[in-house]
């Protein structure tokens, strides 16, 4: 069967609400709704030792659930009925929106997600409400256990007795059944779960009429994989549930019941109604004797927990007396054993006293003799600083003449510049006459090219040029004399460079030696007078031999005496 969340019918996205009693396999089946398609809540409650599986449920919703419970004045662990129309006061309304901003919080925009809780079973009114303002459809699946499986795993994993278990377990399917009447709802079976995974899916599918749009081999593994056989602790059977005397007649026709409704077939819902009257006529019989009787038993556990925890508190202050006692008996082993040395320490000490007296002594009298021996050396001292006076003082007249020496040194120096400056000056009067002599050079060697032409134009006419050649022989041996003038004039000045070496090794005599040397440069002067004058000649001669018949070479002629020229203006 289904309805509508809401008065218009507008359904935004749909929900799959997991309800079950505490240890039934809710975490189970909502694990693999997810692993179907179904979303989660983004903050999911951590593991425990508990459920190191998983609880896949919100934290944030969890937390709002206990608050709310404890706000109306229960617990979960209460088997008593809450206030039914509770959910219908405008004290509600806060919780309603709390919830509703929790779910838009966990679950987004997700089309299709799932819820778990097994406080939900208590407080489906009020959810109902907060699916209206969701605009979402819850769609229930309700998870059935074997009561005795589900009281003894609460009395192992939280130390609940069985009866109290076995109410919570009726208390929470009755609620969960009566307020999900007309709503979209299927009973699973824990134990066809864990049977055939897939049938169960197959079903809550065609009874919820909704598709699950994860169906894959890959979630087919992944759920393979996480419902194993480890996952069921306890093993009661069906006959177990009748015959074990803790088991209430109400507890027995409600597990009777929902086996008929896990199948599938639609039962009368008539049974559980008498149940439900029932117990609630007895909660309200003997509901308050219960909850005084349990407000003392949580006092006297309260106390107990108190005594335990100050007999904890005693025992561990005994121990740290007692391990504070044993430090302090090392310890006090550990000075004994450390005056026992300081006493050995204080006879040596005690010995080495009475050694270090007649050291004392001895020291004594060698001090007396230090004394005596530095009145002496006073008195040495006083000879010495008599001698260092006047060596002070020698000392003294000494520096005036190093003082008097250095100013002799100053003017020896000065003068030695002097004499470097002058030297400088015929140095460079030397080279100047070594560039006239360069010169010199290049101008003979113009000359011989000249007169190898000369000879070149005579070749023509060489019988009428005897008298020619004779005389040029004439005007070379001139010149081959004005060479040796010039090479013995070179030669000269050879050696007055070495003279001018010498004179600069021997600064005594420097200006006598300028003097000479200045007249040596005279007379090589008068060397090159001498050449000049003989090129001269030369060119007269030359023009006194030219001869009729060189009339034709006249330009030759005036070409050599152009060059002539050009030599003597050089």
């Amino acid at each position: 069967m289904s309805t509508a969340p809401n008065s218009s019918n507008r359904v935004e996205r749909q929900a799959l609400v997991v309800l079950g009693m505490h240890r039934s396999g809710t975490s189970a089946l909502t694990n693999v709704l997810a692993l179907m398609g179904a979303e989660l809540p983004k903050n999911l409650m951590p593991s425990s030792e508990r459920n190191p599986r998983g609880y896949f449920e919100s934290q944030s919703i969890f937390a709002l659930h206990e608050e709310m419970i404890r706000d109306i004045g229960a617990s979960w662990f209460d088997p008593s009925a809450l206030l039914h129309d509770w959910a219908e006061t405008a004290a509600a309304q806060s919780w309603v929106e709390r919830l509703v901003a929790a779910c838009r919080e966990e679950f987004a925009d997700a089309r299709l997600i799932v819820l778990k809780d097994p406080r939900l079973c208590r407080i489906v009114p009020i959810w109902r409400r907060v699916w209206e303002a969701l605009d979402t459809l819850p769609h229930y699946v309700i998870v059935i256990r074997n009561p005795l499986d589900v009281a003894a795993s609460l009395e192992r994993a939280q130390d609940v007795e069985m009866t109290r278990a076995l109410l919570l377990w009726l208390r929470h399917l009755l609620d969960a059944e009566r307020d999900t009447r007309g709503a979209p709802r299927c009973f699973i079976a824990y134990d066809d779960l864990l049977e055939d995974w897939e049938e169960c899916v197959s079903r809550i599918e065609a009874d919820l009429a909704i598709r699950l749009p994860g169906r894959s081999p890959r979630a087919k593994a992944k759920i393979d994989a996480f419902l194993s056989a480890e996952l069921r602790h306890q093993r009661h059977t069906d006959a177990d549930v009748d015959e074990w005397p803790d088991v209430t007649e109400w507890v027995r026709d409600a597990y009777a019941w929902t086996r008929h409704a896990a199948t599938g077939v639609r039962v009368d819902c008539d049974a559980l109604d008498r149940i439900h009257d029932e117990v609630d006529r007895a909660d309200r019989a003997y509901g308050p004797l219960m909850r005084r009787a349990e407000r003392a038993e949580a006092r006297h556990a309260r106390n107990v927990e108190l005594l335990q925890k100050r007999v904890w508190d005693l025992d561990t202050s005994a121990i740290e007396l007692r391990d504070a006692l044993e430090r302090r008996e090392s310890e006090l082993d550990v000075s004994r054993l450390r005056c026992e040395e300081f006493e050995r320490e204080l006879a040596l000490a005690r010995a080495g006293l009475g050694a270090s007296r007649l050291r004392c002594e001895e020291f004594e009298r060698e001090l007396a003799l230090v004394r005596a021996g530095l009145g002496a050396s006073r008195l040495r001292c006083e000879e010495f600083e008599r001698e260092l006076a006047l060596a002070r003082a020698g000392l003294g007249a000494s520096r005036l003449r190093c003082e008097e020496f250095e100013r002799e040194l100053t003017l020896i120096r000065a003068g030695l510049g002097a004499s470097h400056l002058k030297c400088e000056e015929f140095e460079r009067e030397l080279a100047l006459v070594q560039a006239g002599l360069g010169a010199s050079h290049v101008r003979c060697e113009e000359l011989e090219r000249e007169l190898a032409l000369a000879r070149a134009g005579l070749g023509a006419s060489h019988v009428r040029c005897e008298e020619l050649e004779r005389e040029l022989a004439l005007a070379r041996a001139g010149l081959s004399q004005s060479l040796e003038d010039l090479e013995a004039a070179g030669g000269e000045v050879d050696r007055l460079g070495e003279v001018l070496g010498q004179r600069l090794a021997q600064l005594t005599d420097t200006e006598a030696r300028g003097v000479q040397l200045a007249t040596e440069l005279e007379s090589a002067r008068e060397l090159l007078r001498d050449r000049e004058f003989c090129v001269s000649r030369l060119q007269e001669e030359l023009a006194a031999a030219r001869l009729p018949g060189l009339r034709h070479s006249a330009v030759y002629m005036e070409l050599l005496q152009g060059g002539l020229a050009a030599l003597r203006r050089r």
